[in-house]
């Protein structure tokens, strides 16, 4: 199969209203570039970056149709100016028409902008709504073409006239912590995206995993099938099985649904995915579900947790051993599960194995005859000597004092000094002795007159 090829243009508001975000909006563009580069490699799609800014009233081209992966961190944001949105996203249209391999079937083209206000580019003679808008129209009928747009809190309606799918619009809070928020759940639909291009799929109206744009009328209601369960706190790690065992008499394999809370690092194409309104309680499943909340249906997804809106994800479980989250919630819903096999009994329920008995004797390690020297498998115990002493100009002998843990010491009342090899023995001798000190010559000091007693 040739390899798919993705054109991506970054759109980044560099208007006047970003400059208190500058440091955030360069984090979030960083962020999001490496999350192409593994996104890309991963699903092994050939994918060219451009980046434009639009601010100060034109569209300036930064990076054109370049490899992601030599692409460097980006360090300045310049923000100043109006907000010619409308003109950048006909410049990036324009350049992904010129390309020379424009109409080759495997390629596909997405175009991602971000702002925090509404366009203003009506104001420097620029391109029209209406007229924007009939050319996404046509691009998007293409099936090849992905517009995605991150607005700021109510900025979806400003994106109404040009027709942009609910699911690809996020709205973000216009604050730094904002934007972070939005950088993860970004950099998460990116990896989705691409798994999905992997899958043959060459367009998204759902980039963002948003199930408040899930359609619950296209699902099937299973809420009178399926139970809910609330995982107590002191259960908090308890395994799906262990835990559907302690509400129920029988655990049927696939029939438990774990809520989505954290990110789930592998959610492979074959579960299924439960929503379910907070409002209501009602309970929806079906293979549109994936579709809706733009799952690959064909790979493994990497999910987190998202903007939800007043529904609960739940993710089915294909083992019996996954720990649960305390506080977080479980679906079951038997008729969907299957019977264990008598093999998966035996290997989920097998006791361990017994340990073996003791001997009635106990056995040594046998000893293998010779008729050479063995020697000892234990290190020598060092000789250290106790103390070492100088003597004084008169030569008198030094007197001894009774030993101490089977150390000999001595003591010269007119010597300069009494020099030991360990410490311990210094300071024994100097707390004994009235005006005495334990002192330290450095590492450097001869072998054995390191620590010495003398006074103080």
């Amino acid at each position: 199969m040739k390899q798919q090829k993705t054109y991506i243009v970054f759109l980044n508001d560099e208007s006047g209203s970003m400059h208190s975000l500058t440091s955030a909006a360069i984090k979030d563009y960083n962020a999001i570039i490496d999350g192409v580069k593994t996104s890309a490699t991963k699903h092994e799609q050939d994918t060219i970056v451009s980046s434009f800014a639009f601010g100060q009233g034109e569209v300036r081209r930064k990076v054109v149709n370049s490899n992601p992966h030599v692409l460097k961190p980006l360090t300045v944001w310049t923000a100043s100016g109006g907000t010619p949105g409308r003109e950048a996203i006909k410049e990036a249209i324009n350049l992904l028409k010129a390309m020379p391999d424009y109409n080759s079937p495997d390629v596909a083209f997405a175009v991602f902008t971000t702002t925090d206000g509404e366009f203003d580019g009506d104001r420097y003679g620029g391109i029209s709504t209406a007229a924007l808008a009939g050319e996404i129209s046509d691009l998007s009928r293409s099936g090849r073409w992905t517009f995605v747009f991150r607005v700021p809190e109510g900025g979806s309606r400003h994106l109404s006239g040009l027709g942009i799918p609910a699911g690809n619009i996020q709205e973000w809070e216009t604050t730094a912590a904002g934007l972070e928020r939005s950088t993860a759940q970004t950099a998460q639909a990116v990896d989705t995206f691409f798994a999905t291009r992997a899958s043959g799929q060459k367009s998204s109206t759902v980039f963002y995993a948003n199930a408040a744009a899930v359609d619950t009328s296209k699902l099937k209601d299973i809420s009178k099938a399926v139970s809910l369960y609330v995982v107590d706190s002191w259960d908090n790690g308890i395994q799906i099985r262990d835990f559907i065992l302690k509400k129920r008499m029988k655990y049927l394999k696939g029939s438990a649904f774990y809520q989505l809370t954290k990110t789930e690092a592998r959610v492979s194409p074959s579960k299924m995915i439960a929503i379910r309104d907070r409002v209501t309680g009602k309970v929806y499943a079906g293979k549109e579900a994936r579709d809706m909340l733009g799952l690959s249906s064909v790979n493994n997804i990497r999910l987190h947790p998202g903007d939800h809106g007043n529904y609960d994800l739940f993710i089915q479980s294909e083992s019996v051993n996954r720990k649960l989250v305390g506080g977080t919630g479980v679906l079951y819903w038997e008729e969907i599960g299957v019977e264990f096999t008598q093999d998966e009994i035996n290997r989920y329920t097998q006791p361990a194995a017994p340990k073996p008995a003791a001997p009635a004797v106990v056995q040594l390690p046998a000893v293998a005859p010779t008729n050479k020297p063995t020697p000892s498998p234990l290190k020598p115990t060092p000789k250290v000597p106790a103390a070492v002493v100088v003597p004084t100009a008169q030569g008198k002998a030094p007197k001894a004092l009774p030993a101490v843990n089977g150390r000999v010491r001595y003591h010269e009342p007119t010597a300069d000094a009494l020099f030991f090899q360990t410490r311990d023995a210094a300071r024994e001798l100097a707390q004994q002795l009235p005006g005495k000190k334990q002192y330290d010559a450095g590492p450097t000091a001869p072998y054995g007159r390191r620590f010495f007693v003398a006074a103080a």
